[in-house]
């Protein structure tokens, strides 16, 4: 599964599962904890994904032979091949 299509699903989880305010029963609280949990876990993975995006930009800029790229340049270069974020 992709990064996007796990943010997707959790995305999901928390529309379907919506915040009750105030918890009333257990069945609630349940409710309230899925819709938290799965908030915030898209919210991290598409927070990391970004820094992962922010690193290899990094990477390709130290290289310097990213601007010779359509002459081949990045043909052995190991950050070139990492597949593109949220893509497996």
């Amino acid at each position: 599964m992709s990064y996007q299509q796990t943010v997707k699903s959790l995305r999901w989880l928390a529309f379907n599962f919506p915040e009750v305010t105030p918890a009333k029963d257990e069945t609630d609280r349940l409710s309230n904890c899925i819709h938290l949990y799965s908030t915030n876990g898209a919210a991290a993975i598409e927070k990391l994904t970004a820094e992962l995006r922010q690193c290899r930009n990094e990477l390709c800029l130290r290289c310097e032979q990213y601007k010779m790229a359509h002459k081949g340049a990045c043909d052995g270069c190991r950050w070139h091949k990492m597949p593109e974020v949220g893509i497996e």
